[in-house]
C-alpha cells in the first residue's frame, strides 16, 4: 500500500524561523520508521552530533522518545499539530506520499533520511568570525563601537601604546569585544593584548565570541585556557548566545 512522509524539525530561534530537519518519518497505515538525526541505534542521542545546536542532549532525547511514542501510539496527528496547539522549538510537517503499492518501506525511510536530514546543506563559504559576531549584535540588539584602541603596554615599564580591539560597548558597563576562529595562534595572540591592557589599568570587562561548533567540545578547555580567567567567552553558534551576550553586557 502507499505510504507517506514527514519531517521532524528544530527551530532554535523562533523569531528567526529557520527551521532544520532533524528526522524522518515514514508511514504505510500500519507500521512506521523513525529516524533522528544525532541518535544511534538504540535509540540513544550522541551528545557530540548535537554540537551547536543550543539545546541540551536530556530534551532532546524527551522530544525523540515523543515523537516515536505518538507514532506507536496512533497519536501521530498529535505531533503533527503540535505547533498549532503549542508553539516550540519542534514540529512536523507533511513531507508527501509514495504511490507504490509495494516496497521496501524500512529502505525508503533511510534513503529520504539520507537525501533530506542526514546531509548538511552544502555553503560555500563560512561566514567570518567578524560576519558572525555583526549578526549577534543585531539578534542581541546591541550597537557596540568598531575599532577601538585601549592603553596597554607590551612589557612591563615599556612604552605605552594603543592595543587595537574590534568592538566597545558602553552599557551598564563598558565592554571590550573581540570576534577571533576557534585557534590557538588567535587566543594566545588575544591573550597578549589583554595582559598589555592590564599592564596600565587592570583587566577589562573582555568578551571573546567564537563560533565553536567546528571543533570538539572536548578541546574547549585546552584551547579557551589561557583566556578563560580575563574573558567571558560566548559561543556565536549557540542558540542562545544572544541571551548570553545581552546579559554579560548588563542591557
Amino acid at each position: 500500500m502507499p505510504a507517506t512522509w514527514y519531517l521532524v524539525q528544530y527551530t532554535a530561534d523562533l523569531r528567526r524561523h529557520e527551521p532544520r530537519n532533524i528526522g524522518l518519518a515514514l508511514t504505510d497505515g500500519t507500521q512506521w520508521y523513525l529516524h533522528f538525526r544525532g541518535v544511534d541505534q538504540s535509540g540513544r542521542v550522541n551528545a557530540r552530533q548535537m554540537r551547536g545546536w543550543g539545546i541540551s542532549r536530556e530534551n532532546y532525547q524527551s522530544w525523540v522518545d515523543y515523537f516515536q511514542r505518538k507514532a506507536l501510539q496512533g497519536a501521530w496527528e498529535e505531533a503533527l499539530t503540535l505547533q498549532q496547539r503549542k508553539p516550540s522549538n519542534f514540529s512536523v510537517v507533511s513531507g508527501g506520499r509514495i504511490l507504490a503499492e509495494e516496497s521496501d518501506w524500512e529502505l525508503e525511510a533511510k534513503q529520504l533520511f539520507s537525501e533530506l536530514v542526514a546531509t548538511r546543506p552544502h555553503r560555500v563559504t563560512a561566514p567570518s568570525p567578524l560576519e558572525s559576531a555583526r549578526d549577534l549584535f543585531r539578534r542581541a540588539e546591541i550597537h557596540p563601537e568598531e575599532d577601538v584602541f585601549l592603553p596597554g603596554r607590551w612589557r612591563e615599564g615599556g612604552e605605552q601604546v594603543g592595543i587595537p580591539f574590534k568592538f566597545q560597548l558602553k552599557a551598564a558597563k563598558t565592554s571590550t569585544l573581540e570576534a577571533l576562529p576557534p585557534k590557538e595562534k588567535d587566543i594566545v595572540s588575544l591573550k597578549a593584548r589583554l595582559d598589555a591592557v592590564s599592564r596600565v589599568q587592570g583587566a577589562p570587562h573582555f568578551i571573546a565570541l567564537l563560533p565553536l561548533s567546528s571543533i570538539s567540545e572536548k578541546n574547549w578547555d585546552r584551547l579557551l585556557m589561557p583566556i578563560e580567567q580575563t574573558a567571558h567567552v560566548v559561543d556565536m553558534d549557540a542558540a542562545d548566545a544572544p541571551v548570553q551576550l545581552r546579559e554579560i553586557v548588563g542591557v
